[in-house]
């Protein structure tokens, strides 16, 4: 990389990109190194939600799009034994590349020049060692066992959660991924459980923050019990899937929101097991129980009133609570009502709660979560 365009970078840091400070840049360092400074340091404020040492690194606009972000990262370099090769297929910018790299040995390939440069740079400026091959993964001797691969689901402007129209295609990339050791292909959490079991492997939704942001495919010979369909938190706990459970109509005194995860791994059964709950109604996401459940898995939120739903009915409920409705949280076919269509009685902020029971929908107002 150009001295003259990191020294420019460093002089944008903490400056507004306005005409004035691109001019005074330009004077000192050219036109060309002024106008990437500013675009990398716009490009550094935006990575800092996914990276924590966002300001030592470069990027490009789809590269960041794509990349995991930090504790994702973390928990796909986890899977793999320390000191074990492990090859990034797809490295982009470097994201899960710097997570292996910080485990044990690692190779990246990447087909785009510009984009394997930045990931050589990323590496080399948070002091990790990981060989970045510029070129098709495909092309190459395949001398490792454990694999890492995270097909672009994105071109241009459109994106799509069909991992048969990712890049490298499945196609080509399943084959070659199955017969090693262990290989970890992350999805979109969107593909549909038909594609899922197509691809074969075991099927990690992983969880960030409060999101279900990927699926992971694990598969090879070390992968125990295939098929098999599991919730993850990035720094937390694994847990199975297991359908079914007892079914309540009526919220008890805590009604309990299930973590994204879980609820597209179908583990809402373990919940309700391990924490004495039961489902609520056709919510596929809500649980209830006469006690406060301590779950990573769960928001709980405390039951003032509920009954079967009717915008009349709720706002007479809010009078008599003093309450105004805050959000509007629903696990119903379609968006209910907003929080504008209830007029506020009072300064108390509480949650409508929506979800199905049968062909009708229910309202329960809830402080929290808690």
């Amino acid at each position: 990389m150009d001295d003259r365009f990191l020294r420019a970078l460093d002089a944008a840091a903490d400056l507004e990109p306005t005409v004035a400070n691109r001019r005074r840049l330009a004077q000192r360092w050219g036109d060309d190194a002024a106008r990437w400074a500013f675009e990398q340091a716009d490009l550094r404020r935006r990575a800092a939600r996914k990276f924590p040492e966002a300001h030592r690194m470069l990027f490009d606009r789809e590269g960041l799009e794509m990349a995991s972000s930090d504790e994702a990262s973390r928990h796909h370099a986890s899977l793999f034994p320390r000191g074990e090769l492990v090859a990034d297929l797809t490295a982009g910018v470097g994201a899960d590349l710097i997570a292996l790299a910080r485990r044990g040995p690692a190779l990246g390939f990447e087909k785009d020049p510009d984009r394997a440069a930045l990931a050589r740079f990323n590496l080399a400026s948070l002091g990790l060692e990981a060989e970045v091959r510029c070129g098709n993964c495909f092309e190459a001797r395949w001398d490792f066992d454990f694999a890492f691969a995270d097909p672009a689901r994105r071109s241009g402007e459109t994106r799509s959660s069909d991992p048969m129209r990712s890049e490298p295609p499945l196609t080509e990339l399943l084959p070659r991924l199955r017969p090693l050791r262990l290989a970890a292909l992350k999805l979109s959490p969107l593909a549909s459980d038909a594609v899922l079991e197509s691809v074969g492997g075991r099927v990690r939704f992983l969880g960030c923050g409060w999101e279900c942001r990927e699926a992971l495919v694990l598969l090879g010979s070390d992968v125990r019990d295939p098929g098999a369909v599991e919730a993850a938190l990035a720094d937390g706990p694994v847990l199975g899937s297991e359908p079914g459970g007892e079914a309540a109509e009526e919220p008890a005194e805590w009604l309990h929101e299930a973590h994204p995860a879980a609820i597209r791994a179908g583990c809402l059964g373990a919940l309700a097991r391990d924490h004495g709950l039961a489902l609520l109604g056709d919510s596929n996401g809500y649980l209830t129980g006469s006690r406060r459940a301590e779950s990573p898995w769960l928001r709980a939120y405390r039951v003032l009133w509920s009954a079967p739903a009717d915008t009349k009915r709720t706002q007479r409920a809010l009078r008599e609570l003093g309450a105004r409705v805050a959000e509007v949280k629903h696990r119903a076919p379609a968006p209910p009502v907003a929080p504008r269509a209830f007029r506020p009685e009072g300064d108390r902020p509480l949650s409508l709660i929506v979800w199905p029971n049968g062909r009708s929908l229910r309202h329960a107002l809830a402080e929290g979560p808690v």
